[in-house]
């Protein structure tokens, strides 16, 4: 299991994007947290699996996405 840590600028279709990555890569989201304050946002998912390093990448080059942030045992 992992977190992906994502801070974001609060724009339409940064969390699908997201969503759409992890799902390409195979992993399913168990649980999805997002908050957001004014132009900025802060999304929390817990995939199953391991997430690489080419995923992480991928996540980051999202347009809007700020910073990744991957939490993995």
């Amino acid at each position: 299991m992992a977190r992906v840590c994502v801070i974001h600028r609060n724009i339409p279709n940064v969390i699908a994007q997201v969503t759409a990555i992890l799902s390409a890569d195979g992993k399913n989201v168990e649980n999805l947290a997002n908050k957001s304050k004014k132009e900025y946002a802060y999304t929390m998912l817990d995939v199953d699996g391991k997430i690489s390093d080419v995923v992480r990448e991928k996540l980051s080059a999202v347009e809007g996405v700020i910073r990744v942030r991957v939490l993995q045992n």
